[in-house]
């Protein structure tokens, strides 16, 4: 059930919180595209589902996601405007990166332009990481 938000403006944007994973999945591939919003992640993993899931992907243009995801189809870039360095637990720097959320909103709408279902998006996903590693790494987050 979705959570109210008091300062959502948009009639169709649902913020839902926090959901289980299983659901999670089921949301995913219930879209057309998938916008990450996320400024720091180690893997990438929820952005290679949504390929996985024939979506197409919003996401930030970092070295990271570039690593996974590289000349992936159906990726649309977010060049960042900036970084903050944030410190956790006195000995560990972690690097944020920030964007407009404009810049999300139009590209999402540019990959929502060009939908249909992402099959080299998917393909690219398979081939780069076989099943057999991807279940492991699920199993690992799990």
């Amino acid at each position: 059930r979705p959570a109210a938000f008091p300062y959502n403006k948009y009639s169709n944007v649902v913020f839902y919180g926090s959901v289980p994973r299983e659901k999670v999945y089921e949301m995913i591939g219930s879209g057309k595209v998938y916008v990450n919003l996320s400024g720091q992640e180690g893997f990438g993993m929820n952005p290679l589902t949504a390929l996985y899931m024939k979506l197409r992907v919003v996401t930030l243009d970092v070295e990271y996601y570039r690593e996974t995801m590289g000349d992936a189809p159906g990726v649309y870039w977010v060049q960042p405007d900036g970084y903050v360095d944030c410190n956790v637990n006195y000995s560990l720097v972690v690097r944020v990166y920030y964007a407009d959320p404009q810049k999300f909103a139009d590209a999402a709408l540019k990959a929502l332009e060009d939908w249909e279902p992402n099959e080299e998006g998917r393909r690219y996903v398979m081939e780069r990481y076989p099943p057999d590693v991807y279940k492991r790494f699920l199993k690992f987050l799990s």
